[in-house]
């Protein structure tokens, strides 16, 4: 897995703890509004963090860090999360997920498997606007609807936000 970039100190991305933040890249919604552009669409040769960095990172920070924060991008389009989250958890961290919410398959596996304690979903708009706010993805506000309802049953922390 590879990432985008890496903060190595955050006081306010996981309530009450201090985290290491890493961006994944890519995203598959085309938000007009993105706050992350440089990740959602990265250009060719954009910088590039490797797993075997970012748990290099994880070993050195840990004695500091008690968390670690996948944001993105949108992290659950990536093949390799689950396995990163399980080295990542070896190493002692409490782990949060940023998420769009467009990957619910995703999310329940991870539930599933208790490989999260934290999820932030961000709520991009009204369901009836959800299209046109994700840059015309059209089962967009079902994808994000199944993805809060098994947030809510998961019994884990989490935050919707907009």
């Amino acid at each position: 897995m590879e990432f985008g970039a890496i903060r190595k100190t955050s006081l306010v991305d996981y309530p009450a703890k201090i985290a290491v933040v890493l961006f994944t890249k890519g995203c598959n919604y085309a938000c007009p509004y993105c706050h992350n552009p440089a990740l959602s669409r990265p250009a060719t040769g954009s910088e590039t963090v490797s797993e075997e960095q970012a748990l290099e990172t994880l070993a050195l920070r840990r004695k500091y860090a008690d968390a670690l924060v996948i944001s993105g991008g949108e992290p659950t389009l990536h093949q390799g999360l689950r396995a990163f989250i399980i080295r990542a958890r070896a190493l002692g961290y409490l782990v949060k997920l940023d998420t769009n919410g467009s990957n619910p398959a995703m999310l329940k596996q991870l539930f599933d498997e208790k490989l999260l304690d934290y999820v932030a979903l961000d709520l991009k708009a009204a369901p009836e606007d959800y299209a046109k706010a994700t840059g015309g993805i059209s089962d967009a506000a079902r994808s994000v609807k199944e993805s809060a309802d098994a947030i809510k049953a998961s019994g884990i922390d989490y935050e919707f936000r907009t």
